[in-house]
């Protein structure tokens, strides 16, 4: 009896048609499957060619595996749409209803002009908002410091980059310039870690380190004068009467 050659479970690397016994198209189409299987798991790599199997994209997909596999499914987690950008943000707004009674002013005045004038100086309000994750949004806090006789010059933007990267006599404010000339204190904090109370601990402390800054500018540059209040805007005014 002629000996009986059986086709190898999986084709070997020096395994090809000269040198070993011939196997029909669906054998080589089972046994290339089983080495995708086992590719997929070892993570070797076996090309087409030597597996016996038409590349995956000459191969048509169905149209229920295509929408499954779709890259656009699998570019990670959705970003907020445009129409959530724009829709107000309820808490933000809910949080400045709270101070503007914690503070005994107009609460449709604060919500209307997001900006409060203590004492000669203007605070401002906004919400910074993450992409990712809505509970991570920011309120963040402006104080007007001063306005200086001319535009910055190199010292004085080396005083404030050095407060900000040691942390110095900002008491965790950070201290920029508005165009050339206005020097402002500003703190953010997570939206929703705050109340009333809490915000105007933080105003009151702004406003405090915002005075200190400006007698020092002051005093190392004379002349200086409180910045006035942006054009076109009337923010309300309310008394320096905070407690933290």
């Amino acid at each position: 009896m002629p000996a009986r050659h059986d086709a190898p479970s999986a084709p070997s690397r020096n395994f090809s048609a000269r040198n070993g016994p011939k196997t029909t198209h669906a054998a080589r189409g089972e046994a290339a499957a089983r080495v995708r299987i086992v590719s997929v798991h070892t993570g070797r790599r076996e090309s087409p060619a030597r597996s016996g199997m038409a590349p995956l994209h000459d191969r048509p997909m169905e149209p229920a595996r295509r929408a499954r596999y779709s890259p656009v499914r699998c570019a990670g987690p959705a970003r907020l749409s445009a129409r959530e950008h724009a829709m107000p943000d309820e808490a933000y707004l809910a949080l400045l209803d709270a101070l503007a009674r914690r503070l005994r002013v107009d609460p449709a005045g604060l919500r209307q002009a997001q900006t409060l004038s203590i004492g000669g100086r203007r605070i401002d309000f906004s919400v910074a908002r993450d992409a990712d994750d809505a509970a991570e949004d920011q309120i963040v806090v402006r104080c007007g410091v001063t306005r200086l006789p001319a535009p910055a010059r190199e010292d004085v933007c080396r005083l404030l980059l050095q407060a900000n990267n040691l942390w110095a006599g900002t008491a965790g404010a950070s201290l920029g310039l508005l165009g050339e000339r206005d020097v402002i204190a500003s703190e953010a904090v997570r939206l929703a870690s705050v109340d009333a109370d809490r915000l105007a601990a933080l105003v009151t402390g702004l406003c405090a380190q915002a005075q200190a800054w400006e007698a020092e500018l002051e005093r190392r540059w004379p002349a200086a004068e409180a910045a006035p209040p942006r054009a076109g805007t009337t923010p309300a005014a309310v008394p320096l009467h905070l407690r933290a």
